[in-house]
């Protein structure tokens, strides 16, 4: 089982925000649901408030739908980018594929991209990285092993990102010796 996840998600849609919180409450997450951007952006202000800078005490993902009254997904993105830029971000919403996706290039921000409608067990294995554990398996990393370390989404997708440029560098090098011999 995955390291349990604290997770905070805007959803203004009654039954998937329900769904949501059944399904990844069921692996074992906490989550938190709030039902548009400005009640998430002070459900995340006053939990990092009280986290007094310990991240272990903060949201591990924030998803968000586009879409929302009061404020939408975009604002409080960028509202929560701006308080701590390293947050990791999940947008599960129907803009993703056009007004969304070139939004997000613009203001520069790096976040995931979920595109409704899509399975729950999509979002699950979006939050638990599970294909990037997937990615490190396949290039014979011990997951088991690794999972120990329990490592955050962010030292994950910086160790896959590592070992695919070396063995890239690898096979590079093993072409020139090739040649030369």
């Amino acid at each position: 089982m995955m390291p349990f996840v604290k997770i905070l998600i805007a959803e203004d849609d009654d039954n998937t925000g329900e769904l949501y919180m059944v399904a990844l409450g069921a692996r074992g997450h906490e989550v938190m649901l709030t039902k548009n951007g400005k009640d998430c952006l002070t459900t995340y202000k006053a939990a990092l408030k009280r986290s007094k800078g310990d991240s272990k005490k903060m949201f591990d993902v924030v998803v968000l739908d586009y879409s929302m009254p009061v404020m939408d997904g975009l604002e409080a993105a960028k509202r929560i980018l701006e308080l701590k830029p390293d947050q990791r971000l999940i947008f599960a919403s129907a803009h993703v594929a056009d007004t969304l996706a070139e939004a997000l290039r613009e203001l520069r921000m790096v976040v995931e991209l979920l595109p409704k409608p899509f399975a729950i067990q999509d979002l699950v294995n979006i939050i638990e990285d599970k294909k990037v554990y997937e990615q490190l398996s396949r290039i014979n990393v011990d997951i088991k092993h690794l999972k120990t370390w329990n490592p955050d989404h962010n030292q994950l997708a910086a160790l896959l990102e590592q070992l695919t440029r070396l063995r890239s560098t690898h096979a590079d090098i093993k072409k020139i010796i090739d040649v030369s011999q």
